[in-house]
């Protein structure tokens, strides 16, 4: 037993010689890659279906977590002095690679550095960050072969400016779509009879000089004219992609109801996006709006499609998203807006609800990033009349037109201010609860004067269980309305004094 046992400790000390990555880092570097091969050129793909030796179905792959500095001693670029085991088994040291690949940076010369496998790494893990992250660019994708959509991140070396390799990949795109002949049979989307998208795309290019103003784009080719914005070619497709999507998905819940215009409670979320980087933000809007769709026919082109959603407002979101979609004969018009309604004191906001601070949080979120200058953006959720919230929602977001100024923005997260100091109250007169009431939501009623009126009569009365209401009067100069803030053995609350009430 202690021969084997000495044994064992032997081949443990071997094994702890090499540093292997985790199956959990060597899943994420893989990941990260795309699943695809790492080195400059290849771009293999690595995995598959297969069947197990149980005959069940399974995954497979033919690939290795290459490690950038040597996993044990005597390996190809030995590791910096310094560098931990631990720094040697992260992910950062690791690069996904094919079989072939794996022999060009272990065992064949010259042997790559450790500065150009990072260099590698760090090309096709931010490639495949922008093809996934950005929904312009994941459609682009489609267009552009991998090779040539990885090379335009090698020629933005050593920068990677997203903004500038954006611009680049979304002109190849569009020039590939371009390219495309609209010969053969003409086909449609299944179960929805509208041209292809391709053809819809290079119509609009075959306009006549008297529509247009300018001289026909014919084949691809740019006239005199002024260049074609091939960006706008892109963003024109994905955004007639997802239209008829969304349209797909809400028809087949209601078949044939679409003829007939069908309206559907909708999810949808309200989120912003940063126009630099095409980053969108990790809080939403959530909220449930009115859609409504209608198909009608347009002869052998297809159908003409409306697609609308409004009534995006509720309790704490006082943001109107207004969409309007139309398809007519493969042109897309669409309007998309944001503008602030009227905020007005919900009878269920009067209720309460446990998730009062979390909506209130999201909401808070989204606003200070529009002001800070990112883009408002709107997801639509393609299960209509769904009551839950995830993966219902179209991965592409609706671009918004944001028409609300900043004064107005600044006033709608001070009401939020005053809910969260409502609830705060609460807690600082012994748990009463706080009655909403239309006066604790005036304009001028100030955070400050509200925590003035608290603090004065706290100090001037302590009050007892079953004591009567005992109140104080703020006055609003600017009004002449005064507002009393009145304590209760169960509840506080600000209300209009009886004179200077609301006609």
């Amino acid at each position: 037993m202690q021969s084997s046992k000495k044994k064992s400790d032997s081949q443990g000390e071997d094994r702890g010689a090499r540093e292997n990555f985790s199956s959990a880092t060597r899943a994420s570097i893989a990941k990260a890659a795309g699943e695809k091969c790492s080195f400059r050129g290849c771009l293999a793909p690595t995995s598959t279906v297969a069947e197990k030796s149980n005959g069940k179905a399974g995954s497979t792959d033919i690939a290795t977590a290459s490690h950038i500095y040597a996993a044990a001693p005597g390996g190809p670029r030995p590791a910096p002095p310094g560098m931990s085991p631990e720094q040697i088994r992260d992910q950062s040291n690791g690069i996904w690679t094919c079989g072939v690949c794996a022999g060009r940076i272990d065992r064949r010369e010259p042997v790559p550095s450790a500065e150009d496998l990072i260099e590698m790494k760090r090309v096709r893990e931010t490639a495949q960050r922008m093809a996934v992250m950005d929904p312009q660019l994941s459609f682009a994708s489609s267009y552009i072969s991998p090779r040539e959509w990885d090379e335009v991140f090698w020629q933005h070396l050593p920068d990677l400016d997203p903004e500038s390799i954006r611009t680049k990949l979304l002109d190849l795109a569009a020039k590939s779509i371009l390219r495309i002949t609209t010969g053969g049979p003409n086909q449609s989307l299944p179960h929805f009879p509208i041209t292809p998208l391709t053809r819809d795309i290079r119509a609009g290019f075959h306009r006549p000089a008297n529509e247009s103003g300018n001289e026909a784009f014919i084949a691809g080719q740019a006239s005199k004219a002024p260049p074609i914005s091939l960006p706008h070619v892109v963003a024109d497709a994905s955004a007639k992609r997802r239209a008829t999507q969304i349209f797909r998905a809400w028809a087949l819940r209601y078949p044939g109801g679409a003829q007939n215009g069908l309206i559907l409670h909708v999810n949808v979320q309200i989120g912003a996006r940063n126009p630099k980087t095409g980053e969108v933000s990790s809080a939403f809007i959530q909220v449930l709006a009115t859609g409504h769709i209608q198909s009608m026919h347009a002869g052998e082109t297809g159908e003409q499609l409306t697609l609308k959603l409004w009534g995006t407002t509720d309790r704490i979101n006082d943001l109107e998203w207004k969409l309007d979609v139309s398809l007519d004969q493969g042109k897309i018009e669409s309007t998309s807006t944001l503008r602030r309604i009227p905020w007005r004191l919900f009878d269920s906001f009067k209720n309460g609800f446990p998730d009062l601070l979390e909506e209130l949080e999201r909401y808070e979120s989204v606003v200070r990033l529009i002001m800070q200058g990112w883009e408002p953006v709107g997801y639509v959720d393609v299960k209509a009349d769904s009551d839950s919230y995830g993966d219902q929602m179209h991965p592409d977001p609706f671009d918004i037109d944001l028409q609300v100024d900043q004064a107005t923005l600044s006033e709608s997260l001070q009401r939020c201010q005053k809910i969260r100091l409502a609830l705060d109250l609460e807690r600082v007169w012994g748990g009463r609860m706080f009655s909403w009431r239309d006066a604790y939501f005036e304009k001028n009623l100030t955070p400050e004067l509200i925590l003035c009126a608290s603090n004065e009569l706290k100090d001037r009365h302590v009050l007892r269980p079953r004591e009567g209401v005992t109140s104080l009067t703020a006055l609003i100069p600017e009004h002449g309305r005064e507002i009393h803030f009145k304590v209760s053995p169960l509840a506080i609350y600000f209300e209009y004094a009886r004179s200077s009430r609301r006609a």
